[in-house]
């Protein structure tokens, strides 16, 4: 999946998500940070999230993070990005998890550590990290760093998908970039839909089933 497709996804994620957990103090400030992001401003949303990040908030440190490992519009720097990260995966911000698993795997601001990647990985996608669902369900279906499992890759799929669904349902805003949100959107869904149908092709409808009885345990124990 290509990485800057993928950090898009995540802010945009994050920002659907992100109001409701903001204390009322800081509230304001994080809502204009995050929305200087899909407006290319990135330097301006340093500017303004920085600060919160500073106070603990766990989405501001991590859109630092992101904002810092981009490099866009700002000096890169993967130290400052990992320090960031971590910080926030220490509150377990699912989408922390998630980066600092790909800064371990292709050791950026740290050394490459793949078991560590991995772990990281496996937290952030129990945690509700759709990228990081959608990457184990491919590393099992290829049996890249992980043993081939189709019915494990058929769960993480399944669990991603539903994510996927619901947030390209939701992505039709009336904002000037809800066209391009929505597209970003629908293509993640369309790559799940597309290892969904081959993974289903691949296995038994026993596993099939098997799959989706997890896929709809784990759902169930971790609706709120």
């Amino acid at each position: 999946m290509d990485l800057r497709m993928r950090r898009c996804f995540a802010i945009w994620f994050g920002i659907s998500l992100c109001f409701s957990l903001a204390t009322s103090a800081t509230s304001g400030q994080l809502e204009d940070g995050l929305n200087m992001l899909p407006a290319g401003n990135w330097a301006e949303a340093l500017r303004l999230l920085l600060p919160i990040a500073e106070k603990g908030n766990p989405i501001a440190q991590n859109q630092v993070g992101v904002i810092y490992r981009s490099g866009i519009h700002v000096p890169q720097d993967y130290t400052q990005a990992f320090n960031w990260f971590t910080k926030a995966a220490k509150q377990d911000n699912p989408s922390a998890l998630n980066y600092l698993s790909l800064m371990y795997r292709d050791g950026q601001g740290v050394p490459a550590d793949q078991k560590k990647a991995l772990e990281l990985l496996t937290k952030a996608a129990k945690l509700g990290s759709v990228d990081a669902q959608f990457d184990l369900a491919v590393m099992h279906f290829t049996g890249r760093e992980v043993p081939k499992d189709y019915i494990r890759a058929y769960v993480w799929c399944k669990l991603a998908a539903t994510q996927n669904d619901k947030i390209a349902q939701a992505a039709d805003y009336s904002s000037p970039w809800a066209g391009r949100e929505t597209r970003e959107a629908r293509d993640y869904l369309m790559m799940n839909r597309a290892l969904l149908a081959q993974l289903e092709t691949d296995m038994t409808p026993e596993q099939v089933a098997e799959g989706n009885r997890l896929a709809e345990a784990w759902l169930q124990a971790h609706s709120r």
